[in-house]
């Protein structure tokens, strides 16, 4: 992937019309299969007793009696092609997800912040509760160390690392609403040290790195260096449906220069093509949330052909677009060019405001979010912080 220019477009959602779950067949592609939450869990969340919820299903047979570690030399994940991981799609209902929430400060509060959430580091089977945010963010489950520990994460292609909440993350709000990576538990684990920070569009993490395998469905990525975040600053991560990120952009933008996952994938030869895409089930009433694949296009999921753009810059999945379209009809954006980067972890068209605004002017949206946002979100966001600590 970092050495060639032209590659297929990471977002396949607009050619995957097909709803068909695909087969397990021996075609050497390792896939993320996506899977929808039920309408009821997905909306009431913790308020609604486990014993209500539909689906009981285990994601990933993370089991210590029928899985070794690959550092064993038992576990060859080349023969075990396909790789299933189930993805939940959840809706929300802003008053009950607000009720959630209150309810799980009040559980920290009540533990004066000092009880964290256990790691599911034992290798116990566990139905994942993976979601589809709004339509907008899709998550799935990987495992971090020998035996898993089990993290939610956003598969990413607009950032290069791979980073989950670290046991040491203590004075963050929101590493007590996830479950944390704990070192000692893991026989493979690698000591690094090195500090890191990320930045995103919104939000930011702080920690240092570690090694250790990566396990995706049945797929083991070896020595993988990624970041253990001991700080989650803000209110970001703390309503976050995912644990972690997921990196899938290139190694040019890499915090410390760290080899993504999907490079590791392709120097450790675990895909036979140098490709991964996405389907994105848009049906919100449909159980099966979608799919990621690694090491090719799921045939099952599109009709005709893929159409290639050429990458323009080995950094982001960033091409030149000639024109942006609404209803069939030119908008004059990019009379003059420009460039975009597909980012499967961003929800929402982010650009320039005078282009943004002929945007919303077709569509017929009445507001723009600007600077001006941001600066009052840090202005005043530890004061809200405050007073949904002081209302618990």
């Amino acid at each position: 992937m970092g050495h060639t220019t032209c590659g297929i477009c990471t977002l396949l959602s607009v050619l995957f019309v097909s709803s068909m779950l695909a087969s397990a067949a021996n075609d050497g592609l390792i896939r993320i299969t996506l899977k929808k939450r039920p309408i009821m869990e997905s909306i009431y969340g913790d308020l609604v007793p486990k014993s209500s919820t539909v689906e009981h299903e285990v994601a990933l047979g993370y089991s210590g009696d029928d899985m070794n570690c690959a550092a064993e030399g038992i576990y060859d994940p080349v023969t075990e092609a396909i790789n299933h991981v189930r993805l939940h799609q959840q809706r929300m209902l802003k008053d009950i997800e607000a009720a959630a929430m209150e309810q799980r400060l009040k559980h920290f509060w009540s533990y004066r912040g000092f009880r964290e959430r256990n790691s599911l580091k034992d290798g116990i089977k566990y139905p994942l509760a993976l979601k589809n945010f709004l339509n907008a963010q899709y998550f799935g489950q990987i495992g971090v160390g020998c035996p898993p520990q089990n993290f939610t994460v956003v598969f990413d292609t607009g950032s290069s690392n791979l980073w989950v909440p670290s046991a040491k993350c203590i004075f963050s709000l929101a590493c007590y609403f996830h479950p944390k990576y704990e070192s000692r538990s893991s026989s493979t684990y690698k000591e690094n040290g090195t500090p890191a920070s990320i930045h995103y569009g919104t939000g930011s993490i702080h920690g240092y790195f570690s090694e250790d395998q990566v396990t995706i469905g049945d797929l083991v990525v070896n020595n993988q260096e990624f970041i253990e975040a001991t700080h989650e600053p803000g209110l970001t991560f703390l309503a976050a449906k995912f644990d972690g990120i997921l990196g899938l952009g290139f190694k040019e933008i890499s915090v410390e220069g760290a080899n993504p996952v999907w490079y590791n994938m392709i120097q450790q030869n675990l895909v036979t093509e140098k490709v991964f895409s996405f389907w994105l089930n848009r049906n919100a009433y449909d159980m099966n949330g979608g799919e990621i694949v690694f090491g090719g296009a799921d045939t099952n999921h599109y009709k005709g052909s893929h159409t290639y753009t050429r990458v323009t810059r080995k950094a982001y999945w960033q091409f030149e677009m000639g024109d942006f379209l609404i209803g069939g009809k030119s908008t004059g954006i990019c009379v003059d060019g420009c460039a975009a980067i597909a980012d499967s972890g961003t929800s929402l068209i982010a650009g320039p405001i005078a282009a943004i605004a002929q945007i919303h002017a077709q569509i017929g949206a009445t507001g723009v979010a600007n600077e001006e946002c941001k600066e009052v979100v840090a202005g005043h966001g530890h004061k809200l912080l405050e007073l949904l600590q002081d209302k618990v």
